[in-house]
């Protein structure tokens, strides 16, 4: 067996082998004695069967595969080891075989460890800016609103305001008055504040009153139909109006919520919880924010990785799993929801999850590398939450 090396995009190799009779032979062998270990023949013991007869009873394309992977394996082992140096990683993928006169020709791709690039010095000009944790008075004001909302009351009330939230039944009719489809969907202060529609639409309307939506493409999504048929009216009854009613921190209250313990005791003292926990929380967003940029700048200037066709479908499967957990583990539940997306939402949903997967791995390596090039002590097995970003950000700002 002949083999050829060249290499592809700087993260994989295309290898060719060329098969001559005898490859091809010792390979038809080889998978027929694989074979013959399951076949059974009359007036034969099992593993005894005549290779004659089990190929006779084996599936041609079966047999075909079995022989291409025993020729690749041998391949692989001779590349293998005439070149150590190179850090193979994963399965090989693309097989292509092609007959030629009494020989195969057998080409696959196999992919390497990505390594780096450094273009040039310019990352020594580049740095991690200062960041400002400082929580605003309009982000310590809603972060208390959100958490009075959060153990709020909620009192059954016949009119929608802008401090209700509703449960409104939605029926899709077409022309004729036919219904289409029913479903619900939820009116409340996140609706009010996304779309001036909300608000025009449902405001002051009563618990049982019918409001009739005529049908367009330009609905909030909520209100979109997927089907190929579309309705001419949507009918939208508010069925259920709650009011919500904001919670007094008194002492009771937050020795409720805090424990017997804790400091908390008045409303002044849960200000300044909520100071601190939002100065630690925005602490950490900025941080990741300002290494994310850092990353962006190096890689623009002076540095980058092709990450190889292997890491990229091992990280979109660990993202599309993770996805399926959030539907419970259900693939049905998720099926539901790529089919109310539309086919080609879905398709670009799930190439966009791909190409996140890409980049993400190429920030790791190029971080990585970095950190190394810095001579940076990261834990690499087990590192703290943040360590990586927070030393990163440490050697620019001391």
């Amino acid at each position: 067996m002949q083999t050829k090396l060249t290499q592809g995009n700087k993260s994989n190799y295309e290898i060719i082998l060329t098969c001559e009779t005898n490859d091809l032979a010792h390979a038809e062998k080889h998978a027929l004695e694989h074979f013959q270990k399951e076949t059974d023949a009359p007036w034969f013991r099992k593993w005894h069967v005549p290779l004659d007869v089990v190929k006779e009873k084996v599936n041609p394309e079966y047999l075909q595969m079995a022989i291409y992977e025993h020729l690749i394996n041998d391949g692989l082992k001779s590349i293998l080891n005439e070149n150590k140096d190179l850090k193979f990683i994963g399965q090989p993928y693309d097989i292509n075989p092609e007959q030629k006169d009494d020989k195969v020709m057998l080409s696959i791709k196999l992919d390497i460890y990505p390594e780096v690039e450094v273009k040039n010095q310019k990352r020594e000009k580049v740095t991690v800016k200062k960041i400002d944790a400082t929580p605003t008075q309009e982000e310590k004001e809603n972060a208390m609103n959100q958490l009075k909302k959060n153990y709020a009351d909620y009192k059954d009330t016949d009119k929608i305001a802008k401090d209700t939230v509703s449960k409104v039944s939605l029926q899709f009719l077409d022309k004729d008055g036919k219904e289409l489809h029913k479903s619900s969907t939820f009116v409340g202060e996140p609706e009010f504040t996304a779309d001036p529609f909300w608000e025009k639409t449902f405001l002051d309307k009563k618990k049982n009153e019918v409001v009739e939506i005529k049908y367009t493409e330009k609905l909030p999504q909520q209100l979109q139909f997927t089907k190929e048929w579309k309705p001419t009216i949507i009918k939208a009854t508010p069925i259920d109006v709650k009011q919500i009613v904001l919670p007094t921190f008194d002492e009771a209250l937050l020795t409720k919520l805090f424990g017997p313990e804790s400091e908390v005791k008045n409303e002044k003292d849960l200000s300044k919880f909520i100071d601190k926990t939002l100065a630690e929380q925005k602490e950490e967003g900025e941080l990741v924010k300002a290494v994310e940029n850092y990353i962006q700048d190096v890689m623009k200037e002076s540095m980058d990785v092709t990450i190889p066709h292997t890491m990229v479908e091992q990280e979109y499967k660990v993202r599309v799993d993770n996805l399926h957990q959030r539907f419970g583990g259900s693939k049905e539940k998720m099926q539901q929801y790529f089919d109310q997306m539309g086919e080609e939402k879905a398709k670009a949903f799930l190439a966009d999850i791909k190409k996140s997967a890409g980049e993400s791995l190429k920030k790791f390596f190029v971080l990585r590398h970095i950190c190394d090039t810095l001579g940076l002590e990261i834990n690499r097995e087990k590192p703290e939450k943040l360590e990586i970003e927070q030393k990163l950000y440490n050697k620019f700002n001391k």
